[in-house]
């Protein structure tokens, strides 16, 4: 008899678990707005830690304007007064394949705050790979920060870079 209560509890617990998405990774919404006609932005953001424990917001966005060429641009937010981006620097991505990648900084001249970069991913966002996980190496001004994106946010970057907004 016991031995049914037990199976009957993991049962009840799995199904609790499906249900209210325990098991399912953190994936965010992939968000679609038409900011005024013919411009588009197709953006994803997410909220990760870097390995001290300091929490960054992380925004993925496309943007298409009028017909035009698409940019695709990568933006980190950490806390204000405790982060400071070192401008003009790159942001370095290392892959799991032992590539290391750079995307530009946006930011170069003049920031809209010392803790927010911007980096442009147009040139680098067809050699993305989802298998495993991302490494970005942070430009601060004191300090290096290493930033570990998961293998399903790279997953929705890449659905952003293909999707066609218009």
């Amino acid at each position: 008899m016991l031995d049914k209560v037990r199976i009957l509890v993991i049962i009840f617990s799995i199904v609790l678990m499906l249900c209210f998405g325990a098991i399912a990774p953190a994936s965010a919404l992939i968000r679609q707005t038409e900011e005024i006609s013919g411009q588009m932005l197709s953006q994803s953001r997410q909220t990760l830690e870097d390995k001290a424990g300091n929490t960054w917001q992380v925004i993925f966005f496309k943007e298409i304007k009028n017909e035009k060429t698409p940019t695709i641009n990568l933006r980190l937010v950490g806390f204000p007064g405790a982060i400071a981006f070192a401008h003009p620097q790159d942001l370095k991505i290392k892959i799991r394949s032992g590539m290391t990648l750079t995307a530009q900084d946006i930011f170069a001249e003049q920031s809209p705050s010392p803790n927010v970069g911007q980096y442009d991913f147009s040139k680098i966002v067809k050699r993305l790979e989802s298998n495993s996980f991302w490494e970005l190496e942070l430009p601060l001004v004191e300090r290096t920060v290493e930033l570990r994106i998961p293998y399903f946010v790279i997953e929705e970057w890449q659905t952003i870079a293909a999707t066609d907004s218009n």
